[in-house]
């Protein structure tokens, strides 16, 4: 148990649900596939794919849709007042207010999902967001990320940093900002002009990054190649660096092969949405409980009913069988009975007459 990992939000797409690391120790919310999370001041929002935006706090909500703009969601931020989500698949960036409003919209250009916009985030004065490539073609960055990635500012669409490998996760530390370079599983450090100051290559697919006081979180997903070994599948890890001298101080498994975002957040400020997180969890592990209870009630009726038909069918067969032994009993003792013998000349030679009284009559 680590007491550095404490009120940790982890979010796990692909089923993998929603984490809360408290007092070192993971505890699995619920199974949701979750990416993005924004933290407010007593707002927690959340990111479901494909398109739902959750929110929890004094006044929680859903909100799904916005005709298509938040197709395969993947970041939520807030940033100052306002609170940004990213739809991939649509290759754009919204704007909404507290109440889900849309009040502003940037789209990439390109067929859905031609650069993989991912992540966003705030730099210095800048709203920054990450892509693997300025590809116009649904998916053109498929086989072909390597080097291509890059950080864009989201306003003027200028390039700030290039020549990245899938990146996600800019975060600010200090004037610096921090990329998860995910395919070649590093983390990397850039000044305020872009240059790169540090890499630090990690054991896997890096992605979720957060900056707290002296240490830096990242979220390392099961490599991509390894999902269909057991042993990997169920691996993925938060580390915890020194900020200064980048070492590893820390780290904590989770039972999910991917991690999106790790998020610290004040216990304190979140007390309302904890619960209601909690009691959400709570509720559906209930539910999930009551269903397989009746799941088991329902075998056991089916386990009733066929071990009931079983009997009957035994019983229908049993008395077909001694019917048939009684028949061939009187079958046997008509064959061996003295009288049938005696009279077989007789029943012969009727049969003869018969024969030729029917020859003369014809």
């Amino acid at each position: 148990m680590n007491p550095l990992f404490h009120n940790i939000l982890i979010s796990a797409p692909n089923g993998g649900g929603l984490f809360l690391l408290r007092h070192g120790i993971a505890h699995r919310l619920d199974s949701l596939s979750t990416t993005g999370l924004g933290v407010g001041r007593s707002t927690l929002y959340r990111g479901v794919q494909p398109e739902t935006l959750k929110v929890y706090g004094a006044h929680p909500s859903e909100l799904s849709g916005l005709d298509g703009e938040m197709a395969d969601i993947h970041d939520v931020a807030i940033i100052g007042e306002d609170l940004f989500v990213v739809g991939t698949d649509r290759n754009v960036v919204v704007r909404l207010s507290d109440t889900g409003s849309l009040l502003e919209r940037w789209t990439l250009p390109g067929e859905r999902d031609s650069c993989h916009l991912n992540c966003i985030a705030h730099w210095r004065d800048r709203i920054v967001y990450s892509c693997f490539g300025d590809y116009t073609t649904h998916r053109g960055y498929k086989g072909q990320t390597r080097e291509r990635g890059m950080i864009r500012d989201l306003h003027s669409g200028e390039v700030l940093i290039s020549g990245l490998s899938q990146p996600h996760s800019p975060a600010s530390c200090g004037d610096h900002l921090l990329v998860a370079n995910s395919e070649l599983h590093e983390i990397r450090e850039y000044d305020p002009m872009g240059r790169l100051v540090r890499v630090k290559t990690l054991d896997s697919y890096t992605r979720g990054i957060a900056v707290r006081g002296d240490v830096i979180l990242v979220g390392l997903s099961c490599p991509r190649e390894k999902k269909e070994d057991q042993s990997f599948r169920f691996s993925s890890q938060v580390v915890m660096l020194d900020r200064n001298s980048w070492e590893i101080v820390g780290k904590e498994t989770l039972p999910t092969s991917e991690i999106y975002a790790v998020v610290p957040f004040d216990a304190e400020d979140h007390s309302d949405t904890l619960v209601q997180l909690i009691t959400e969890n709570e509720s559906a592990r209930q539910r999930a409980e009551d269903q397989a209870k009746d799941l088991e009630a329902t075998i056991g009726k089916l386990e009733t009913m066929l071990e009931k038909e079983q009997i009957e069918r035994k019983l229908e067969i049993d008395k077909l069988n001694r019917q048939i032994r009684d028949v061939s009993e009187d079958l046997r003792e008509v064959l061996t009975s003295l009288s049938w013998r005696v009279t077989a000349p007789l029943r012969s030679g009727m049969s003869k007459i018969r024969a030729v009284l029917g020859g003369l009559s014809g």
